[in-house]
């Protein structure tokens, strides 16, 4: 077959395929890229990776990875091999080896830099220079005739995008483009729910800003434009009602969200008040204690109780009822006071508020990255302090935050004064002894460790270690870990130990001190009160949870030796995160 200089044959249909210029047509025959339509249906087509050597199949390349390196003691690259005989090499003539791109792939036709070697050979020297000199000639001086214009302003490119619009259609009406998220929510559909909440954390940053932001039908036609579409779609009464049908799920789609899991049961068989997932008027029933509720669609499609479940309210009860052994007036479950939010306990006599944190309501399943601190930073501007639990720390560490609840209440009994106290320099085990028994967030390592000492018991400690962060490290050292003993209010602690570790670190050749402090507990003005100076915020913290424990951030890191990024390790593991509040600098010389 005689085909033009601007035409190949489809390696994957044998159709011609039509290119603008023969360099087009050639760089798509080199990549043996498939034509459009070819293009589409391998999109559509899921790749399943099968193992040649046994019955084992996955659709995710890192469990395939795994099975070779578990079962048969091999890679794909090694398996590859043997299989096409041993690696590619260089289409150019050179003999060498091209890189490595995975199993579906296998090798790269060409190395990197030696395509102009091998137009070379496939052109001749004479052709392939004078293209060049023509494209040159043909560039030189010019831009893109499309910049800095739109379908508004150029009529070509309105031509072009009317074009594209009727070609995508046909191929819609044809089935070979189909819409892969019909029908699916971020509540369905991993993806989606990815999506959303990575567009989300953008918007948030100011990364994206919407394009109507600012605008309004009097200032922009495309506003003004969707207005009047609007209004006559709100005016057509019988067009209105079908389309908040098409949305509204139906009674069958909606029991079977909640009951699939099998531990509740739905009332209403007609659901004839459902109006969407976000309103709480779908009554159940829980079929281990019998307990009867109405929640929303999309906490009640997760099949948790809010009763009897381990991360429903059962902790969030148990730290009220104690609260109610302290102090008099205890509200739960209060809102109004910070907008729309809910504060889960709340003492207004004192202005403290408890948001107790179950690690699976909690975790980026239920809650953005800045939920937490967005409601730290609401009860601040009303002057409440906010004390933030997570399910772990009142299963492990109830200890640690009755002690931290009952200093915040001002109610704390054994109370000492710093002056009555002397410093000493502690020990690796002291350290470690005294932060697991004393701080929320336990013990960890450190150059040296300051205590107050008091009728021969430590009853306070500061920790320091050399900054994480290296442009810190030369000049400064970082306090690791702060606190006094519990049930103890050693008053003037900070202040006392801030100005003996002032001194003893100019001894070491520091000149600053750094501190970082978690508003999930407070807002840091004991350390500003200390003399200590306010230099930046951190972005909030976050872990790593299984919701039964936290992990440290750290634990799930990107895994360079298997290729594997931060989120397939985490996936690998089967973690996600849950977020906390921002982090307070604080500095001191």
């Amino acid at each position: 077959m005689n085909i033009d200089d601007n035409q190949r044959i489809c390696s994957f249909c044998n159709k011609v395929v039509v290119h603008k210029n023969s360099v087009d047509a050639r760089s798509a025959l080199e990549k043996n890229k498939p034509c459009r339509e070819c293009s589409y249906k391998q999109r559509r087509t899921t790749k399943i990776a099968q193992c040649p050597k046994c019955d084992f199949e996955s659709k995710k390349m890192t469990h395939f990875e795994k099975h070779l390196n578990d079962v048969h003691n091999t890679t794909t690259q090694q398996l590859w091999n043997d299989i096409n005989n041993g690696p590619k090499l260089c289409a150019c003539g050179c003999g060498n080896i091209t890189s490595w791109t995975g199993w579906w792939e296998g090798y790269k036709n060409t190395i990197n830099f030696h395509t102009h070697k091998n137009l070379t050979v496939v052109l001749g020297e004479e052709r392939l220079k004078l293209m060049s000199e023509k494209r040159k000639i043909r560039l030189t001086g010019r831009v893109g005739w499309s910049k800095g214009l739109t379908k508004e302003t150029d009529e070509r490119i309105k031509k072009n995008s009317i074009s594209i619009s009727e070609g995508r259609q046909k191929a819609f009406d044809e089935g070979r483009l189909s819409i892969w998220s019909k029908g699916l929510t971020k509540e369905t559909d991993e993806r989606i729910k990815k999506n959303a909440e990575k567009f989300a954390q953008r918007f948030v940053s100011g990364d994206l800003v919407p394009w109507a932001k600012g605008l309004s039908k009097e200032t922009d036609e495309r506003i003004a434009k969707m207005a009047i579409k609007v209004a006559l779609s709100h005016k057509n009464t019988n067009l209105r009602n079908h389309l908040d049908d098409l949305k509204k799920l139906k009674a069958n789609e909606i029991k079977e969200r909640i009951e699939k899991h099998g531990t509740l049961t739905v009332l209403d068989d007609n659901l004839d008040s459902y109006i969407n997932d976000n309103t709480p008027n779908i009554s159940v029933v829980c079929i281990r204690c019998g307990s009867k509720f109405s929640s929303t669609l999309r906490r009640l499609q997760y099949g948790k109780c809010l009763t009897c479940d381990s991360t429903g309210s059962v902790a969030q009860n148990q730290i009220s009822d104690w609260l109610k052994t302290l102090v008099s007036n205890v509200d739960t479950n209060k809102r109004g006071i910070i907008g729309g939010l809910e504060l889960d306990i709340y003492v207004p006599s004192l202005n403290v508020a408890i948001e107790y944190n179950g690690l699976y309501w909690h975790s980026v399943l239920h809650k953005s990255a800045i939920y937490h601190d967005n409601k730290s930073s609401l009860c601040r501007d009303q002057n409440i302090t906010l004390i933030h639990v997570f399910e772990d720390e009142w299963r492990e560490k109830c200890d640690i935050i009755k002690s931290m609840v009952i200093h915040k209440l001002k109610l704390t009994s054994n109370k000492i004064n710093a002056r009555s106290c002397t410093i000493k320099l502690v020990s690796k085990d002291e350290r470690q002894k005294f932060f697991n028994e004393n701080h929320v967030d336990g013990d960890t390592n450190a150059k040296y460790a300051y205590a107050l000492i008091y009728n021969e018991k430590i009853v306070a400690m500061v920790s320091l270690r050399t900054p994480f962060h290296k442009k810190h490290a030369q000049k400064s050292i970082e306090v690791a870990r702060a606190c006094c003993k519990l049930n103890t209010n050693v008053n003037g602690w900070l202040s006392k130990l801030t100005n003996h570790v002032q001194k003893q670190v100019k001894t070491f050749g520091f000149e600053k001190i750094l501190t970082y402090v978690d508003t999930r507990h407070g807002s840091g003005n004991s350390w500003s009160s200390c003399g200590w100076s306010k230099i930046s915020e951190t972005p909030p913290r976050f872990w790593w949870t299984d919701c039964h424990d936290r992990f440290n951030r750290f634990k799930f890191k990107a895994d360079k030796s298997r290729n594997m990024t931060e989120a397939q390790v985490a996936e690998e593991a089967d973690v996600i995160k849950i977020w906390g509040c921002k982090n307070l600098v604080f500095e001191t010389s």
